[in-house]
């Protein structure tokens, strides 16, 4: 079984300015540093829950008590987020 893992965790900070959250790239210098990425309070909760070390479906239940949503489309949506964070290098498995 394979875990997520957030690559570089002191790079990545999670902010709440003008009415969104945004994912920001701290590292110094322009080099490979990224723009802003942002989050809605979904995602928001889904990045703390990673953080914390927390599995794709525990996040998926948390999601489906917080938004009263299925567990279906919970675990998809947690999937997407979670692919879209590898395909961007902030995220990686470990197995």
């Amino acid at each position: 079984m394979s875990k997520n893992r957030i690559k570089e965790p002191e790079r990545w900070q999670l902010r709440y300015a003008a009415g969104s959250y945004w994912l920001l790239d701290m590292k110094r210098g322009n080099e490979n540093r990224r723009t802003p990425l942002s989050l809605n309070q979904a995602g928001a909760e889904l990045w703390r829950l990673l953080q914390q070390g927390t599995e794709e479906e525990a996040a998926a239940e948390l999601l489906c008590l917080q938004y009263r949503i299925d567990r279906e489309s919970a675990l998809e949506d947690v999937r997407g987020f979670l692919a879209g964070l590898k395909s961007q290098g902030i995220l990686i498995e470990q197995f």
